[in-house]
């Protein structure tokens, strides 16, 4: 059975996934020239993530006060792919600070983004999710918190795929 600690920690790997989405998306937002409605929606599921963010964070640290964890752990914990997005994700968000970015390219980043939501980081939300349901049906504020999460990661898609739209 998985531990308090190991559990707080795959929380927190969640966490830090979350947080890079919402700085990714809030700086296409802040970069893109133009494009009002799809800002619009950047915003909105960039402040979702970081909500996601706040949430898992908050049920891990009251599972186990003063707990952290870090990339290396968290590989461990949940796997190389997850490590590998928030790399990526990482260093996408340094390179859209440095300039502002045509329509085409922000079309390009969010169709990136949704392909990484829809296929890695959907398997790995879920992967973490199912590990997390199964050892936290005595926590049922934890369990109906990440049952929302992933509801709002379906959302998500489809909020990015209708930011698309208005990238033409």
């Amino acid at each position: 059975m998985i531990s308090d600690l190991q559990l707080s920690k795959m929380l927190l790997c969640m966490a830090l996934l979350e947080q890079e989405i919402s700085k990714f998306l809030l700086n296409i937002a802040e970069a893109l020239e133009g494009g009002n409605e799809a800002n619009a929606i950047l915003i909105y599921v960039g402040l979702d993530s970081l909500k996601h963010e706040y949430i898992l964070e908050k049920i891990a640290k009251d599972l186990v006060d003063g707990v952290e964890v870090d990339l290396e752990s968290c590989q461990d914990l949940v796997g190389t792919e997850s490590v590998k997005l928030i790399k990526l994700l990482r260093k996408k968000t340094k390179e859209l600070i440095e300039r502002p970015i045509s329509t085409k390219h922000a079309r390009r980043l969010i169709e990136e983004q949704t392909r990484m939501e829809g296929q890695i980081g959907e398997e790995y939300l879920n992967l973490c999710q199912a590990k997390v349901f199964s050892i936290a049906t005595a926590s049922k504020k934890a369990k109906r918190v990440l049952e929302l999460i992933s509801e709002d990661e379906e959302k998500h898609i489809q909020l990015l795929n209708e930011a698309l739209e208005y990238l033409v």
